[in-house]
């Protein structure tokens, strides 16, 4: 995640503007953007532990949702 970091099962997105991602395992997500005083989570059961691809989509997505609606 370029620019991002990681601590404690957290993932700083975007430090700069308070983005921080939890991941869980087969496709878990709890989006915050701190900025945008949003939270949204994403319950999911996918076939594999991890797909880096997916989960890239899903940041992408979780980011154009929280533009859309601030």
């Amino acid at each position: 995640m370029p620019g991002g970091a990681y601590h404690n099962q957290w993932w700083v997105r975007n430090p700069d503007n308070g983005i921080t991602m939890a991941l869980g395992i087969h496709g878990q997500i709890l989006y915050v953007d701190c900025k945008r005083e949003l939270v949204a989570a994403k319950f999911s059961s996918q076939p594999e532990q991890d797909n880096i691809a997916m989960a890239l989509d899903q940041m992408l997505a979780f980011e154009a949702i929280a533009k859309a609606v601030n």
